[in-house]
């Protein structure tokens, strides 16, 4: 497989997994607006409920859940997609203020830029050309070589949503109650 084919492959697997997210958001609405209001988060939760939405929904699709995939031994991903692409989870609580959720997200991003390839065991490398590469390479200054990773920020407030797109970069995709901010690193 070349790397624009490689490419395309990550971006359709990032794809596939926002619109099971949405779709997983669209289906639990009510139950999202009760764990939203509970006390000390509902990122876990959420974590684990993609997991099992992923296994039941998209059977084919290699997914793990607090996999290795960092420089750091005690780092894990939230999920792995196809044991290629990391993905890290954010969602909005209740208790915080827009701008601590939007500092969270950025955490993430950090985090992921330490995605130890190694871990992984693939090849991952942009070309310059390719379509929705440039920006990457762009900010990181790496031109490549990372592995691809994705942040899936769920903002439930206008300020949180308005928050993490303040930040650049992410997709935003309406899903219900809430809105999802993603970007694709690497």
């Amino acid at each position: 497989m070349d790397l624009v084919e490689e490419h395309r492959s990550v971006e359709e697997l990032v794809r596939l997994f926002v619109r099971q997210a949405k779709d997983w958001a669209e289906a639990n609405a009510e139950r999202i607006g009760i764990a939203y209001e509970s006390a000390g988060g509902w990122e876990l939760w959420l974590e684990v409920e993609l997991y099992v939405w992923l296994r039941q929904r998209v059977p084919s699709l290699a997914v793990s859940r607090q996999s290795h995939g960092y420089a750091e031994g005690a780092q894990r991903a939230d999920l792995l997609l196809g044991d290629r692409v990391v993905v890290e989870l954010k969602a909005e609580t209740r208790e915080e203020t827009a701008r601590a959720f939007a500092d969270r997200v950025e955490k993430d991003r950090a985090k992921v830029d330490r995605v130890d390839e190694k871990q992984l065991d693939i090849d991952w490398s942009y070309e310059e050309g390719d379509a929705a590469s440039e920006e990457s390479d762009a900010s990181d200054g790496s031109g490549g070589g990372a592995t691809p990773a994705v942040i899936v920020a769920f903002a439930v407030s206008t300020a949180g949503t308005r928050a993490v797109s303040g930040l650049g970069d992410f997709v935003t995709m309406p899903a219900g109650t809430l809105t999802i901010l993603w970007e694709l690193t690497g």
